[in-house]
């Protein structure tokens, strides 16, 4: 039943999938229009890999805010 309430979301990605590269997954075309966050997936096999994938995906100022979180006692 439509109650006259348009999902922005759902109506907007059509349109975002046509001006964005072919390539773009829907995803990545929400990720672009701003209706997700982007998402990493990081394999946890030794803390060295798990850096390396961070430092691939994060602004140095993040690292430098996740550092300090992981380091800060409760």
């Amino acid at each position: 039943m439509n109650n006259g309430c348009v999902n922005t979301e759902r109506s907007a990605i059509p349109l975002t999938s046509r001006a964005l590269p072919p390539t773009l997954s829907t995803h990545a075309a929400r990720v672009k229009a701003g209706f997700r966050r982007r998402r990493i997936s990081i394999l946890l096999g030794t803390p060295a890999d798990t850096a390396k994938a961070l430092r691939r995906n994060l602004e140095p100022t993040q690292i430098k805010e996740l550092v300090q979180l992981l380091t800060d006692e409760d």
